[in-house]
């Protein structure tokens, strides 16, 4: 597939062109994670199911011109020369020999605020992982590369479709990996009952083995809820510390396009705020 360059911030780095195979839908993580102060929940769990859609406008991201400590000349040329001998690898078919250089390249990166030039390091090695099969490891980056990636960029789109692409390829590979969401569905639904029961103990281990289970799937929107509904089981139980711990892991995972997203940061914002009084 054919690549092209682009300069973002003063730093060379690569775009990729998208497999276009749109398969299973999947939401991404957002970059930046916050909470508000808010009413106590309503007793009942995080509103969504087991396998949320994206919908809804996303937040803001972020952009080029994204404001924090800056890299200095010799880091971006550093960046630059990784990215070229990357690319000539990858063109000798050396892909496999290519990737250790983006991950060096992306930790250099990394001292800077996430913006569009990093989703971009991001979604280059997701392509490179990808292309040699390791697409576990490629869901993992492309979920990176929209996470730090501005909304309106148009490599957004691309993210997503290769991630469809690399998730799908994943799942075929591991057939049995493919039930780990339903053994989840079927945890989950025996922690409701107990909860139901107000057998909060009880659902708090059903709801942490769901997630568990869960974890042998690529990180999505569905995984995000369940660490919510267990954040909703914790502040039932009084434990605010573990409520406000898990309502934490639910926003790290969620999509910004996630129409639950601004229901975990009111939870987490009230058992935040809990767990504070409980420590004084």
């Amino acid at each position: 597939m054919s690549r092209d360059f682009q300069t973002f911030l003063g730093s060379t780095t690569l775009l990729v062109s998208a497999i276009v195979l749109p398969l299973l839908p999947l939401s991404l993580t957002g970059c930046d994670q916050s909470s508000t102060q808010a009413p106590p929940p309503a007793g009942q769990p995080p509103a969504g199911n087991s396998d949320p859609k994206p919908t809804g406008t996303p937040p803001a991201g972020n952009t080029a011109a994204a404001s924090g400590p800056k890299l200095s000349a010799a880091e971006q040329a550093e960046i630059r020369t990784l990215c070229d001998q990357a690319v000539a690898l990858e063109g000798k078919n050396k892909t496999a020999d290519a990737i250790p250089l983006m991950k060096k390249a992306i930790e250099i990166k990394k001292k800077e605020k996430p913006d569009d030039a990093m989703g971009t390091l991001y979604g280059n090695i997701a392509y490179a992982l990808s292309t040699t099969k390791k697409y576990d490891e490629a869901v993992t980056y492309y979920n990176l590369a929209i996470k730090c990636t501005s909304p309106t960029n148009k490599l957004v789109k691309d993210y997503e479709r290769d991630l469809d692409y690399a998730r799908h390829q994943f799942l075929n590979a591991h057939p049995t990996v493919g039930k780990a969401a339903e053994e989840s569905d079927k945890l989950t639904a025996a922690g409701m009952a107990a909860a139901k029961a107000k057998d909060f103990p009880e659902a708090i281990a059903k709801f942490q083995k769901a997630i568990d289970v869960r974890k042998q799937l690529p990180p999505d929107d569905a995984l995000a809820q369940e660490y919510a509904t267990l954040g909703w089981a914790y502040s039932n139980a009084k434990n605010w510390a573990k409520a406000d711990e898990s309502y934490a892991k639910a926003l790290d995972i969620s999509s910004p396009q996630n129409p639950n997203r601004k229901n975990y940061e009111t939870d987490k914002g009230y058992v935040h705020s809990q767990a504070a009084k409980a420590k004084k």
